[in-house]
């Protein structure tokens, strides 16, 4: 076996896992690492180090569960959080984007904003997410969405048209206008 040395985890969703192999530093997926079948192809990828392959309970008994112990967990930016992006992509989808003038305006895709509460059909916003590079599906989406404390209120069936779809409903989100600054600058002459 290889020199298996420090192990190191991002704790992003999915975690990433980094292993010094031979004074290589690997990049593995959870499933790489507990299986040691494909371990040893990721080794063999990026290290380029042919590695034996030990029994599964071997591997974790007498590789893995040394390495977890000095393990070296690290947080990822807080900007990359799927919560974060999430609540992005609901303040550009209902605050920057055209707005709804009448409820049944939300059957043309847009949110539709009345006294201190915003409404939009999860399709709609899902398809706007994927446009812009969400690659989270549709389910765990609508369940993040979900979990926004103080931003989700609930979803409901709304009488739009002769229809009765179900919109989400969360609390309206505030237009942030940037403020300028008031320095001036000296003219030049030429």
């Amino acid at each position: 076996m290889p020199a298996l040395e420090t192990l190191s985890k991002m704790n992003s969703n999915p975690p990433q896992w980094f292993l010094n192999v031979a004074g290589k530093r690997v990049e593995l997926k959870t499933e790489q690492l507990h299986n040691p079948n494909l371990f040893a192809i990721a080794v063999l990828d990026q290290a380029n180090v042919i590695s034996p392959i030990p029994k599964a309970k071997d591997w974790r008994e007498i590789y893995l569960k040394p390495l977890m112990l000095s393990l070296q967990e690290t947080e990822p930016l807080e900007s990359l959080n799927p919560r974060n992006q999430i609540e992005n992509l609901l303040y550009d989808y209902t605050v920057h984007r055209s707005r709804a003038r009448t409820k049944e305006d939300i059957l043309n895709k847009t949110a539709w904003t009345d006294e201190g509460f915003t409404y939009f059909r999860m399709e709609d916003f899902y398809a706007f997410a994927k446009r812009n590079n969400w690659e989270m599906d549709k389910i765990k989406t609508g369940n993040l969405i979900k979990q926004l404390k103080g931003i989700f209120v609930e979803e409901i069936r709304m009488d739009l048209k002769n229809q009765t779809p179900r919109v989400i409903k969360i609390k309206s989100m505030k237009e942030y206008k940037p403020e300028l600054s008031n320095i001036t600058y000296q003219e030049s002459p030429f």
